[in-house]
């Protein structure tokens, strides 16, 4: 990867959803994952978005497909949905990602689960619940 401290910097930025992803795999498959290779990787096969020309674009590291990042890196086939349903109950087979607002910014988390990638997070320690991503290993 070119301009590896600008790539890092862009994690910091707007790779949360993805950083939450490979939090469930590494809890799924008990393994720990080099995050950068593995964003590496599902860049290179269309999973995330990337724009190579442009580091601060705020579409980099959408998730274009979250079931095939998931299954590139636990080797089985997940299903994702998203429920609006804040106070919804996740079943024993599933795996939820939170999605947080506050003042027309977002964050993904898994606070449930004890993990967020943002040391102080303000729209999770100040903002509200917006959606959740359930996810569900086939």
């Amino acid at each position: 990867m070119k301009y590896e401290q600008s790539f890092c910097k862009a994690i910091g930025e707007w790779g949360c959803y993805a950083l939450c992803i490979i939090n469930i795999a590494e809890e799924v498959t008990g393994l720990h994952f080099n995050i950068l290779q593995k964003l590496e990787e599902g860049i290179d096969r269309g999973y995330i978005s990337w724009n190579k020309n442009n580091y601060y674009d705020p579409k980099n590291f959408d998730i274009i497909n979250p079931e095939l990042f998931l299954a590139m890196l636990t080797g089985t086939r997940w299903s994702v949905r998203k429920e609006s349903d804040i106070l919804y109950k996740p079943k024993k087979d599933e795996y939820v990602v939170e999605k947080w607002e506050r003042n027309g910014y977002g964050h993904f988390a898994r606070t449930r689960d004890g993990y967020n990638s943002l040391q102080d997070s303000k729209c999770v320690t100040l903002g509200k619940l917006a959606s959740l991503r359930i996810f569900k290993q086939l």
